[in-house]
């Protein structure tokens, strides 16, 4: 019925008007076209792509008839989503949850959290923008919770039962390189510590959605900060923008020294630098990261954010120049 260019249109509509993709799909469904497609069609389209969800919603709620018959097992088969026949979560103590071997000996220090625990955090990771408003007098209210989205996944405003404000990063369900990213963001960050990187606080793995939790960055990233100003922000006085640029010149300064071979990030740009309370820069994102065993070394699989990337990593050179050459960039952007 639709096409690509519709699609796009669709899109653009919902997201200048703030309204679901599904909600107008379902509003234009059958006005239009020589044959016009009724609900039903839709409802069968939906199951036989074994969008069971989606055709159970057409049924039940648009055609009030029963919903389509399911398979009694696999994925799509129908499970049981009473919350009242589901265990209640213990916030007291810390959720059992299984950890791949392969990272458990980096994970002592981070907290080992449920899928549960922070679906219920986020409002179950709800794609409403973040954003601050005050309400009477100085208390600070929060509306959404989508802070942003990058290649592996989108990072949700959590507040912790005890209070605790915290980001937390959905990682996208890849079944390539879904586990390397987790592994290389816990491994990386619980290992090398800096006040210049972004504070990992723990992690999820109890389901297939893996999920990290890091530190709340208040003034969110360079990015956001140099593109404008909201009301209660002022724009970026040239003293801070020198300190922000000194503290991310140390976090890659410690990248490349602390150990040996050094670290390299490979994908330092003003999105991954993150503001704290106090406006000190935190280095994040660290999905991308490799070891050098030497000063340079070619890999045929090329990474990174072109606008920020050195000539010779489009060949594949990989070596600290790049972080280097990223952090040029950075202050060209800066100034």
């Amino acid at each position: 019925m639709f096409s690509a260019e519709h699609i796009r249109i669709i899109e653009s509509y919902a997201e200048s008007h703030n309204r679901s993709y599904s909600e107008i799909v379902l509003q234009e469904w059958g006005t239009s076209g020589r044959e016009r497609p009724k609900l039903s069609i839709l409802r069968d389209v939906l199951s036989k792509a074994g969008l069971f969800r989606a055709s159970d919603f057409v049924s039940e709620e648009l055609l009030k008839e029963p919903p389509s018959i399911r398979p009694s097992d696999g994925p799509a088969a129908l499970v049981n989503t009473n919350l009242d026949d589901l265990p209640i979560p213990n916030f007291d103590t810390q959720l059992p949850v299984s950890i791949p071997p392969e990272v458990e000996e980096n994970t002592q220090q981070l907290m080992c959290l449920s899928f549960t625990l922070l679906s219920l955090i986020t409002n179950e990771f709800s794609d409403i923008p973040f954003s601050k408003k005050f309400k009477t007098g100085s208390t600070m209210g929060f509306v959404g919770n989508k802070l942003g989205a990058g290649a592996f996944g989108a990072v949700y405003f959590g507040l912790m039962p005890d209070g605790t404000q915290v980001a937390v990063k959905k990682l996208m369900n890849d079944t390539v390189s879904l586990f390397k990213q987790f592994q290389t963001e816990i491994t990386t960050l619980s290992t090398y510590q800096h006040p210049n990187l972004l504070p990992l606080l723990g992690y999820s793995c109890d389901t297939p959605n893996y999920c990290l939790v890091y530190e709340f960055m208040p003034n969110r990233s360079l990015e956001d900060r140099l593109a404008g100003c909201t009301d209660d922000e002022k724009p970026l006085h040239w003293r801070k923008r020198l300190d922000v640029a000194i503290g991310v010149c140390k976090g890659i300064h410690y990248l490349h020294t602390a150990k040996s071979p050094p670290l390299i990030h490979r994908d330092v740009k003003t999105a991954n630098i993150l503001l704290d309370k106090e406006m000190t820069a935190r280095l994040g994102d660290f999905g991308l990261v490799r070891t050098s065993p030497t000063d340079s070394r070619m890999t045929s699989t090329v990474f990174g954010t072109s606008a920020y990337m050195a000539p010779e990593a489009f060949r594949g050179d990989v070596s600290v120049k790049m972080d280097v050459f990223s952090v040029g960039v950075v202050f060209l952007g800066k100034t």
